[in-house]
Formats: C-alpha cells, structure tokens, sequence
C-alpha cells in the first residue's frame, strides 16, 4: 500500500477525499443553482400575481367606462330627440307667424 506525502495515509485515502471534496463542491454548486431558479421563479410567480392583480383593475376601469358611455350615448340620444323636438316647434311658431 503507498502512503502519501504525509506518510500516515494511504495514496487512496487522499485520492477518495478530493475526489469526495470535488464531487460536495459540485453538489454546493449545483444546490445553489436550484436556489437561484427557486427565487427566480417566485419572482416571476409574483409578477404574474400582479398582472392578474393589474388585469382585474383594468377590467373593472373598462366596465366603468363602459356604462359610463353606454349612458352618455343615451343622454345624447335624449337631448338629440328634444333638439328636433324645439326645431320643429320653432319652424311650426315661424310659419305660424
């Protein structure tokens, strides 16, 4: 059996550990990498909860917006209706007169 450098442990012992050590490096390495596409992910997630938050706003706007001119288009209608109706009273006054 060789012994290392260090002469107390055998060769294979020091191959195995920093072939052990390479491979928790990999894994750290790898660990942190899922952590950082976790974060990603909920950021995204929670971007995604602000535009449907953000949607639902605009939506409601658009609705009130909606019946806001589905309202003026009835008072247009309204005032257009008794314009005609003073018109033709003014022309019946005019002729009459």
């Amino acid at each position: 059996m060789e012994l290392s450098s260090k002469g107390s442990k055998p060769k294979i012992i020091d191959e195995a550990t920093t072939r052990l050590t390479e491979a928790l490096r990999t894994f750290e390495a790898a660990v942190a990498q899922n952590l950082d596409k976790e974060k990603q992910v909920e950021g995204l997630e929670e971007h995604i909860r602000a535009l449907g938050a953000e949607q639902e706003r605009l939506a409601a706007s658009l609705n009130v917006a909606r019946q806001r001119a589905e309202r003026l288009e009835t008072t247009n209608d309204e005032v257009s209706h008794r314009l005609d109706n003073v018109i033709d009273s003014i022309k019946t006054i005019v002729k009459a007169g």
